[in-house]
């Protein structure tokens, strides 16, 4: 799927600049169905299960995801919080928090969804017991500058928890070597 994503937009732009500039790209909707058919991978459930189960949430937790998206993870993680704490997620994209608002209307779940930049968190200091963020770094442009304000919103011995993607490292497990090859190249 993602090889057929970037063939795709090759034209206009690369896949890590349409995650960097959402509503900018021509097609907006095709980066939330990407975005959804990553996250419905099992692969994907599960890391991303891990890294939430890694925040160590407990009743009433405030908690911050930096980069929601369409709010995968911020949905989850209200699981967590059991109602009387609060998940806020913050994206920079208008298309993906107003699909991410979309999603949980009427649910009546402890969520929250704000437009904002990493870069400057507009939130006090001390404000949340954890932060969360996936495949975000890749598209931060000072992702040193992003690390600290996340830093700076979280409470003294809450964590910060961040999944990231190895693109560099690509390896398929098949004994047809034509074909692997041919894929491979195609990456190259």
């Amino acid at each position: 799927y993602l090889g057929g994503h970037m063939k795709a937009n090759k034209a206009t732009s690369t896949y890590g600049s349409d995650f960097s500039h959402v509503d900018k790209s021509p097609d907006p909707k095709s980066l939330i169905e990407y975005q959804d058919t990553l996250n419905n991978l099992k692969e994907v459930k599960a890391y991303k299960r891990k890294a939430i189960n890694l925040l160590t949430i407990l009743k009433g937790d405030h908690i911050l995801n930096v980069g929601s998206g369409t709010g995968d993870s911020v949905f989850n993680i209200a699981q967590s919080v059991k109602g009387i704490g609060k998940v806020v997620g913050i994206d920079k994209s208008e298309h993906m928090i107003n699909e991410a608002k979309r999603r949980v209307k009427g649910l009546g779940l402890p969520i929250e969804y704000k437009l904002g930049d990493a870069h400057a968190l507009n939130f006090k200091d001390n404000t949340f017991d954890g932060c969360l963020t996936i495949r975000t770094f890749l598209h931060i442009e000072n992702p040193h500058k992003a690390l600290s304000e996340m830093y700076r919103v979280i409470r003294p011995e809450a964590k910060i928890v961040t999944v990231e993607t190895d693109f560099e490292t690509f390896v398929i497990d098949s004994s047809y070597k034509d074909l692997t090859r041919k894929i491979l190249h195609f990456n190259c």
